[in-house]
């Protein structure tokens, strides 16, 4: 079961991404601080979203679905990632998430 320090409310925690062309990278200097985006997806709710599985209701299908469409679409593959940054407010889906990117085994 869930403990209450496993599920943050919706108030925690907050994001900051910068997008910046490459020339504006380059001529300010910013080559090694910049982190190149190579592909990106997006995945809404599926017919299977709405089975009787918990996991695919919190949307691991949908989350299998757009990593396999950016790992076929930019050639990289789970192997092939150090670090990612990841997050769900509740413990249980962080961990489905991770699956459903191919991190686990």
């Amino acid at each position: 079961p869930l403990t209450k320090l496993q599920c943050s409310p919706t108030s925690d925690g907050a994001a900051c991404a910068i997008l910046a062309s490459e020339v504006f990278v380059k001529k300010h200097g910013l080559e090694s601080r910049a982190v190149e985006i190579v592909g990106q997806e997006m995945v809404t709710d599926m017919p299977s979203t709405f089975t009787k599985s918990a996991a695919k209701l919190v949307g691991s299908d949908m989350s299998k679905t757009a990593a396999e469409r950016v790992y076929k679409k930019t050639g990289i593959n789970p192997q092939d990632i150090d670090v990612i940054e990841l997050h769900d407010c509740f413990s249980t889906n962080e961990l489905l998430t991770y699956e459903a990117l191919g991190l686990c085994a």
